[in-house]
């Protein structure tokens, strides 16, 4: 795989489309997943040997719309989470993710 030449199919919006395709029959273990790769995205690390992108608006709401599937105190406790890491993200002096209007 020669990641310099696939970069530009390999985005924010890309993860965001993936994780828009987990299982719907388990929004807890989905909304769980979505997480943990968005936080991989926030850290710049790797997936499969490809450097994640930043995350974007889109990749968070994505995350907090599985989460709010999820019933009860625990599924408002993501959605709560992931916006907090949104709101901090944003706020960053140094913020190189592009979530800011």
């Amino acid at each position: 795989f020669d990641q310099e030449n696939h970069r530009s199919f390999v985005n924010a919006n890309t993860f965001k489309s993936y994780m828009r395709c987990f299982d719907r029959s388990d929004a807890n273990t989905s909304a769980t997943k979505a997480e943990e790769l968005l936080k991989k995205m926030h850290e710049k690390q790797t997936f499969d040997s490809i450097e994640l992108p930043q995350p974007n608006v889109g990749t968070f709401n994505a995350v907090m719309e599985w989460w709010s599937l999820v019933e009860g105190q625990e599924g408002q406790k993501g959605v709560n989470d992931v916006y907090s890491l949104l709101e901090a993200t944003s706020m960053s002096a140094d913020n190189e993710c592009p979530v800011r209007p």
